[in-house]
């Protein structure tokens, strides 16, 4: 039978479906077999459709920063506050972005993991052991290494500050300062 399923499919898919190479082939059998194939065609066209629409809506590194950058600060406070059960809750969801950053962007969100697994190990060992001052002190150094991550990524003007109350917001925490946009200027006048 399985024999019979290729012979029918190379038939019907490179000899345009004339049937020249299943003449010994029951025509029920042909025809349950076109029946099939012509569903698993349509099928194929709706799943395609489908990954196109969410390849649309996909997800970037940059729209997923601003969640990341507000679990990193409720982290922040959360252990200046010696609340480590929600020190690591955050630092869990954290650990859950890199890992969705790494299937959005490969490349970037790899890098962001290299960038940052160190700390996010003495996060976790500092939350662990109730660490307030070790753990201020990975609070900065995981702010320098993000700073570093967006300088080797292309932003190097978006610079995260530990005080978000210096910022914008805790979602977009960065240190605002008069910068100038990066590329040409290419609007008219």
């Amino acid at each position: 039978m399985q024999m019979k399923l290729w012979i029918i499919l190379f038939s019907l898919v490179v000899l345009g479906g004339t049937g020249a190479a299943v003449a010994d082939t029951d025509s029920k059998e042909v025809q349950a077999m076109t029946k099939q194939i012509t569903v698993l065609t349509d099928e194929v066209a709706r799943l395609l459709k489908a990954v196109r629409s969410l390849q649309a809506i996909q997800p970037t590194i940059a729209s997923l920063m601003p969640e990341f950058s507000e679990r990193f600060h409720v982290m922040h406070y959360a252990g200046e506050a010696e609340d480590w059960a929600v020190a690591s809750h955050e630092l869990f969801g954290l650990k859950r972005l890199i890992e969705i950053m790494k299937q959005v962007d490969p490349e970037k969100g790899s890098m962001a993991y290299g960038f940052l697994l160190n700390n996010f190990n003495d996060l976790d060992a500092d939350i662990e052991h109730k660490n307030l001052e070790s753990f201020q002190n990975s609070l900065i150094e995981t702010t320098k290494n993000c700073n570093t991550c967006h300088a080797a990524s292309g932003s190097p003007w978006m610079k995260v500050v530990l005080d978000a109350r210096d910022s914008l917001s805790m979602r977009h925490s960065h240190d605002l300062n008069k910068s100038v946009k990066p590329g040409e200027h290419t609007h008219m006048h």
